[in-house]
């Protein structure tokens, strides 16, 4: 008897690993998503700055993966950005290929079962990197390594959210940021700043993806751009990192979510 038990194991067959992406994702990677892998990585790791949220949402929109399958891409980018930053801010070198080999290729596949085209997915991902690396290194993005959590806003409005930092000269800076209207990935918000450009912006339309606030302030304040707005869900907080003539320089600034001041 125990014979038979030890054949029967022997003949069964070995259990199934499973992926995070599915047959219908299988299909969708090589009809195009393999060909495409480079450039939508490139695309979407650059539009996202190595954030692994936004870069999901990116290819998930783009090719047209599930989300579970989505994920294994974005955090191949987030991967990237976080453990191999130091390697790549070089550009494509061998130090760089190698740690993203090591690091997170593997862990691609592992949640995929897809394997990346080309030697290795820095190629693809560095690029980015190294575009952004002076942006990223003076503006100190490491409030936005610290944002947890890309969920929707409460339900209840308006929301506000309120900063301030110390700048050169020993001037302090802050921004008030209002929700006043969101649904569906879109809303309204209004943004009050104080010293070097003050200005009111009422009523400007605002688009998220994941943690990704997208917002133009340009028809009301010169001279300063917004170079990331994000939405931090696990602890319902901001963080807006901006660049501009009238500023000392980059600077990226914290929001916790406060009671509201405005009445109007």
């Amino acid at each position: 008897m125990l014979a038979l038990v030890r054949l029967l194991a022997l003949a069964a067959p070995p259990p199934q690993l499973t992926t995070a992406c599915t047959e219908d994702d299988g299909a969708v990677w090589k009809a195009k998503g393999q060909s495409n892998f480079e450039s939508d990585m490139s695309s979407c790791g650059k539009s996202c700055l190595g954030r692994a949220s936004c870069a999901k949402s990116c290819i998930e929109k783009a090719e047209g993966y599930s989300e579970g399958c989505a994920s294994c891409f974005g955090d191949l980018v987030g991967c990237t950005s976080s453990k191999c930053w130091t390697k790549c801010i070089a550009g494509e070198t061998a130090a760089c290929k190698q740690c993203v080999a090591a690091n997170c290729d593997g862990a691609f596949t592992a949640c995929s079962g897809f394997t990346p085209p080309g030697p290795s997915f820095a190629t693809s991902a560095a690029s980015s990197l190294v575009e952004h690396a002076s942006e990223r290194e003076r503006v100190g993005l490491g409030v936005s390594a610290n944002c947890t959590g890309s969920g929707e806003f409460p339900s209840f409005r308006p929301l506000c959210y309120t900063g301030s930092q110390t700048v050169q000269g020993g001037i302090e800076v802050s921004v008030d940021v209002r929700v006043t209207q969101y649904s569906d990935g879109k809303g309204t918000m209004d943004v009050v700043a104080s010293e070097f450009q003050k200005c009111t912006c009422n009523d400007h339309s605002f688009t998220k993806s994941g943690q990704s606030i997208g917002i133009d302030l340009s028809d009301c304040v010169s001279g300063v751009s917004v170079i990331e707005a994000l939405y931090c869900s696990d602890d319902n907080s901001m963080s807006i990192s901006v660049k501009g003539s009238m500023l000392p320089g980059p600077m990226t600034m914290p929001l916790k979510h406060t009671a509201c001041k405005w009445t109007s």
